[in-house]
């Protein structure tokens, strides 16, 4: 049920309608014995965020505390945007052919096209994929248009699902996937991929890096994409949590070719692991090769705006073979959802969401350093901490006694790295309590300690 509140004036308004004078008049029937004038014990009043985790509490119960991130961290999105997605004419993911009867979901594509293009500093970008791991398959494959090579450079410590899916897309092209390693402090080894550069030199398709990588750590990507530049390489940036983007200097800035990411955690659910919705973005140059379709702003013959698709190069438009993707739909409605949340926030509160990010995982490890407990990884870091147990039972043993108490508590790196299986990868986001926190890290201390 939706509430809308009153001011003075407009209750004024309404009791003049009704013909009474004042609220008291209005309840005149009551006897007065039943009324009372001391005011009531209502506790202080709270944010949106805080509101709605104590009514879920109320009404849940199953209490979860949370803290698996890896690649799908959620965040706060506001209640008014669930309330508008449910409004039906959003409700479809089919093309908007007949521009004069589709210029509201024409222009909710253009600005989530504007949004992205800004947050990834890049010249264009699409009106969205399926999920980052599918825009990451859709960069390497225009990679591979442009210039036709077969080697394509992807670090060890970029999302696992996202390398699973591109090697699911890529098994069956003439694209052979060359892995670099990741450091003793979780980084990309920059020695072996300097080596892979010497290695395949003319042979290599793309490269990429990504940042915050899989274990939360911001990559050096400035001296990465000079790399590739001087080499004349495609380069590739990707990043899974988009909040994270407001702390760093926009990466297609920085001269990558083009950026990819998702805006998961920005919708307003995370069922199941998703919905995604995948950020594409890219240089004018590539404007032809890029996947999916575009909306362009236009006049009309009476000098009027309006917003019309101005490149659909996928396979639905034109003959198969010469198709840029095989995308038929797209998450129109994740789109709108992340525009929406974006404009919500605006430019300042995007900004003030990451440091809250920041400011919850130095909490968290400021807690686990009071306990005697060292992060595996230590450079520049947001939302993802790793940990180290003594064994890969010690981990399963912890991630049971933690569920017993309602909490989950990271995901065991064991099922993606064999030399990590005895590590858990935690999320801290805005949305933990500093007291969730500190139970996290308490229990922690009790299972490494000893």
């Amino acid at each position: 049920m939706r509430f809308v509140s009153t001011d003075n004036e407009d209750s004024k308004k309404m009791l003049q309608t009704i013909g009474k004078e004042n609220i008291e008049e209005l309840f005149s029937s009551i006897p007065s014995n039943l009324l009372s004038n001391n005011l009531l014990n209502i506790p202080k009043a709270k944010d949106e965020r805080q509101l709605k985790k104590s009514l879920t509490n109320l009404i849940s119960p199953l209490n979860l505390v949370n803290f698996l991130g890896a690649g799908a961290c959620e965040h706060f999105v506001p209640e008014w945007i669930s309330q508008q997605l449910l409004r039906a004419e959003w409700y479809t993911s089919y093309t908007p052919y007949q521009a004069e009867v589709s210029q509201g979901n024409l222009q909710a594509i253009f600005e989530f096209q504007s949004m992205i293009k800004s947050l990834l500093g890049q010249e264009i970008a699409n009106a969205s994929m399926y999920d980052g791991a599918t825009a990451l398959v859709e960069a390497v494959l225009l990679a591979h248009r442009i210039n036709q090579k077969n080697i394509v450079l992807v670090p060890s410590n970029i999302h696992p699902h996202y390398e699973q899916t591109l090697k699911t897309y890529l098994q069956y092209t003439s694209i052979k996937i060359v892995s670099i390693n990741f450091d003793k402090q979780g980084m990309v080894c920059f020695n072996s991929f300097y080596k892979a550069l010497e290695q395949f030199d003319n042979q290599i398709c793309a490269a990429c890096i990504q940042t915050p990588n899989f274990f939360g750590l911001f990559e050096d990507v400035t001296a990465f994409a000079k790399t590739l530049s001087e080499k004349n390489i495609f380069s590739i940036a990707v990043n899974t949590d988009c909040s994270a983007l407001a702390l760093i200097k926009p990466l297609g800035t920085l001269g990558f070719d083009v950026c990819v990411s998702d805006g998961i955690g920005l919708l307003g659910s995370l069922s199941m692991g998703g919905p995604g919705v995948g950020l594409f973005a890219t240089k004018q140059q590539y404007l032809r090769q890029t996947p999916g379709r575009l909306v362009g702003l236009t006049t009309d013959k009476n000098g009027n705006l309006g917003f019309v698709l101005t490149l659909s190069t996928r396979e639905q438009h034109i003959r198969r073979e010469k198709a840029t993707s095989n995308i038929c739909t797209n998450h129109n409605l994740m789109a709108l959802a992340l525009a929406m949340t974006l404009s919500s926030y605006g430019k300042s509160g995007f900004i003030n969401l990451a440091f809250n990010n920041i400011h919850k995982t130095i909490y968290f490890r400021k807690k686990l350093l009071e306990l005697g407990i060292k992060p595996e990884f230590n450079n520049p870091h947001y939302n993802e901490t790793v940990i180290k147990f003594a064994s890969s039972e010690h981990v399963k043993k912890f991630l049971n006694k933690a569920r017993s108490k309602n909490i989950i508590a990271g995901l065991n790196l064991g099922q993606f790295y064999q030399n990590l299986n005895s590590h858990l990868l935690i999320a801290t986001t805005e949305l933990h309590e500093d007291e969730e926190i500190t139970q996290l890290a308490t229990l922690l201390g009790e299972e490494i300690n000893g």
